[in-house]
C-alpha cells in the first residue's frame, strides 16, 4: 500500500481520441492525450486509488 510521501507517478488519460480536436495529425487523433506526473503522495492510498501528489 502507498503511504504518504512516498514518490508515485501517477497517470490520468486528459482527453479520449474522440474528444480530440480535428487539427492535428491522423495518427496523433487516434491516440488519448495523456498525463504523467511523478511527486511524493500527500496522503495513503490504495493501488488503483485517485491520488494527490
Amino acid at each position: 500500500m502507498p503511504r504518504k510521501d512516498d514518490w508515485g507517478l501517477v497517470h490520468r488519460v486528459v482527453l479520449r481520441p474522440e474528444e480530440r480536436t480535428a487539427n492535428i495529425p491522423e495518427e496523433t487523433k487516434k491516440v488519448p492525450f495523456e498525463m504523467w506526473v511523478k511527486g511524493r503522495l500527500k496522503s495513503d492510498a490504495d493501488l488503483g486509488q485517485e491520488v494527490t501528489i
